[in-house]
């Protein structure tokens, strides 16, 4: 059964979903200016555009029309990355203080503006299964195999381990202990 979220619960999601949209642009702008840089002959590495590393390719290192080329692509890393700090204050400051252990007050406020409602969940295998983690299952007979997740499920949820969330996608090793903090916050939503 698919839930259908109210109007309040989409416009507290489209709060983190832009934080995450301007996570994506700043990458997408980062590697445009690495892809220009290169393709000039100046190999750079890192978020090149931040305050530091950009001083350091202004003075000299570049010459004078490469930088007012790059130019525009570092303003509009910094802009994007000021706006993406912004929302990452905004919601932080909004999580409650009370949070599953190994959470974090951003990780705990992006679960439940994405998941809304944990009383929906009646154990820790609707969690996982809403988060895409359950095992693919490949069973015939007597023989049971199990595979790779499947991936089915909220694909916002699993992309956090991009950002520094605590939700991941197998080739993290406290993959267990991310969908048991998921369940417990879902039993701590359900209990009271």
């Amino acid at each position: 059964m698919v839930r259908v979220p109210t109007p309040a619960e989409e416009q507290s999601r489209a709060v983190a979903r832009q934080r995450q949209q301007f996570s994506h642009e700043r990458r997408r702008l980062e590697a445009q200016g690495r892809s220009l840089l290169l393709s000039h002959g100046h190999r750079v590495t890192g978020p090149w555009w931040r305050a530091k590393l950009w001083q350091r390719l202004n003075n000299g290192m570049l010459p004078g029309w490469l930088v007012e080329l790059v130019t525009r692509q570092q303003a509009l890393g910094v802009a994007v990355n000021d706006q993406r700090q912004t929302l990452t204050k905004q919601l932080a400051a909004a999580a409650p203080a009370a949070r599953a252990k190994g959470l974090g007050r951003l990780t705990r406020q992006l679960l439940e503006r994405e998941v809304c409602d944990w009383t929906r969940f009646q154990n820790r295998r609707q969690v996982s299964s809403d988060l895409g983690l359950c095992p693919r299952e490949d069973s015939s007979g007597g023989q049971r195999r199990q595979g790779a997740i499947t991936k089915h499920g909220n694909p916002r949820l699993r992309a956090w381990p991009d950002d520094g969330g605590a939700v991941g996608i197998g080739m993290f090793s406290g993959l267990s202990a991310a969908v048991s903090n998921a369940a417990q916050c879902a039993d701590e939503s359900i209990s009271g």
